[in-house]
């Protein structure tokens, strides 16, 4: 994912409005029924700028051009006061700048949590690995499994499993990781991309690793349906065992319609989100040590050395992302220039 603002940083504080979806309904009783559309307020921050160099100015026409206007979301760092009242923009959450050697960079945090159970959720690396991935050719099925860059969801790359065969049912092809460690009792939350070549349905399950495959959650096998666009799923799961060989599987057979996903996550209840890591915006995978929660001693051990003068940013307890969009998307560079300095850029949060 992109990051905004890249350079300058703007003048602060910024102005901040939200706006709330709710439905009203009111009966000849006389009772009215209120519900709850969104789940997060939609945001708008207007930014505004002190004078800039013309290399500035294109700096910032070069991040709107290559975001295609409004079509494309970035993250946006909004700023925070400190306990002295200043303000610090997300430069204060720097995990550090690679040298291409350095793999272990302590965090400028204070009790960061969170482990993240899936390894490579993202594709980043390029490959699929660890997922392992199973074809039931003694039914016919026939399907292959590689990490894409082409039309992922964030980052670069995305999964894509191409099926010629899909077999009867939709568990003669599978995408998996094992050896994960749940408690009985404790919710277990499961968040992914996906996408069909077309409308399709996949199941998911959390289960045994081996025979004889138990489902390890009360809810058992979900059901999924899948269109030819990008969409999030949240699921939330509660363990009925404790185990140390739970499986997270994606039954997608059945069908010989693509499956595509990205940024696949588990964690179990009783930690926060998983901490993620960026180096130049682009997610990474790490070993989190989880340190007694003073500053600068919790630390992330790249698989990798970032490159040379890479920027290595983290995702922090108390730090307020917003992923944004231009919320206009017609602008001439002229035009841009003109807002830039009488009206602010104005961005539009898609989702928290």
């Amino acid at each position: 994912m992109y990051i905004f603002p890249e350079s300058p940083i703007p003048i602060y504080p910024l102005e901040l409005s939200s706006e709330w979806k709710n439905l009203k309904s009111d009966f000849e009783s006389g009772k009215e029924q209120r519900r709850q559309v969104w789940s997060f307020p939609k945001r708008s921050v207007k930014l505004e700028f002190k004078p800039l160099q013309q290399t500035e100015i294109d700096t910032l026409w070069n991040f709107f051009q290559a975001r295609k206007g409004s079509l494309e979301p970035f993250w946006f760092f909004r700023p925070t006061k400190d306990k002295n009242g200043d303000w610090h923009s997300y430069t204060g959450e720097y995990v550090g700048r690679g040298d291409g050697a350095t793999t272990i960079f302590e965090l400028p945090s204070k009790d960061t949590q969170g482990v993240e159970l899936i390894t490579n959720g993202d594709f980043e690396t390029g490959a699929t690995s660890p997922w392992a991935f199973y074809v039931n050719t003694g039914v016919g099925a026939a399907a292959t499994f590689t990490a894409q860059a082409s039309s992922p969801y964030e980052g670069i790359y995305r999964g894509l499993a191409t099926i010629t065969n899909g077999g009867p049912v939709p568990s003669d092809i599978q995408i998996f990781q094992i050896d994960k460690s749940i408690t009985a009792g404790k919710k277990q939350y499961i968040k992914f991309a996906a996408k069909g070549g077309g409308p399709r349905t996949i199941d998911i399950r959390i289960r045994k690793q081996a025979s004889p495959w138990t489902d390890y959650t009360e809810e058992g096998i979900q059901t999924i349906n899948l269109i030819d666009a990008w969409q999030v799923f949240d699921i939330e799961w509660t363990a009925n065992i404790t185990a140390t060989d739970a499986k997270l599987q994606f039954d997608i057979g059945g069908s010989v319609v693509a499956f595509a996903c990205d940024i696949i996550s588990w964690w179990e209840e009783g930690a926060s989100s998983p901490l993620t890591v960026y180096e130049n915006g682009i997610k990474k995978n790490y070993t989190f040590s989880q340190g007694s929660g003073d500053a600068g001693v919790d630390r992330v051990t790249f698989d990798v050395a970032p490159a040379n003068g890479s920027v290595i940013t983290a995702d922090l307890t108390g730090q307020l992302r917003l992923r944004s969009r231009f919320s206009n998307d017609q602008m001439s560079q002229e035009l841009f220039e003109h807002v830039l300095y009488s009206t602010g850029i104005e961005l539009t949060e898609v989702r928290v």
